[in-house]
């Protein structure tokens, strides 16, 4: 509705800026603004017909305008067409760009499989490794357990041995003793039946 208003406005300052002009020149200014791709409402384009600038540019130089004009679409044409190679130009770096980059992407995760792979592969050899260990650790405890209770074997058999000498020994000693007692008892048992007698 502001743009619908404002273009009336523009229509109205237009149409009183021109009011009283020959027709040749409305039209003029008509296709000057077709040409140059210039809104009605255009402030400099309005400031220039104003200032009559744009009439006595229309009357006195209408093939410099259209030759300034022409040479100016061309101007802009060739911009338009180096911005547009510069598009293409940014737009094809840009998908070079986006295939080096998904290529070392690619590249990467790549070696990141492989490295986790290789890393997977240590972490079983070492499970591997510590189980062989442990196995190895168990036997050896229980070899040297077997060897411990062996030689404990031997020494409690040896202990039992020399008890059993000693225990012989002084049987032998407590049994010679009481032979030698009752020896003497008997011997005293005579003297005392001798002496009777």
């Amino acid at each position: 509705m502001t743009q619908e208003i404002t273009r009336a406005r523009a229509k109205q300052a237009i149409d009183v800026l021109l009011e009283g002009k020959p027709s040749e020149f409305r039209a003029a200014v008509f296709q000057l603004c077709h040409q140059l791709d210039w809104a009605d409402d255009e402030p400099s384009f309005l400031l220039a017909i104003a200032t009559n600038q744009l009439e006595a540019l229309v009357r006195h130089y209408p093939e410099r305008i259209s030759e300034a004009m022409r040479r100016a679409a061309r101007e802009l044409e060739e911009d338009w067409q180096k911005l547009q190679a510069q598009l293409n130009l940014t737009a094809l770096k840009s998908a070079q760009t986006a295939t080096q980059m998904t290529k070392r992407l690619t590249e990467a995760q790549l070696l990141i499989d492989q490295e986790l792979s290789r890393t997977q592969q240590l972490l079983e050899d070492e499970r591997k490794a510590m189980r062989r260990a442990m196995a190895e650790e168990r036997a050896e405890v229980r070899r040297l357990l077997t060897d411990e209770r062996q030689a404990m074997e031997q020494q409690a058999m040896a202990l039992a041995e020399k008890q059993k000498q000693v225990i012989e020994a002084h049987t032998k000693a407590l049994i010679a003793e009481g032979v030698i007692a009752s020896q003497q008892r008997a011997e005293q048992q005579v003297k005392q039946i001798v002496a009777y007698v």
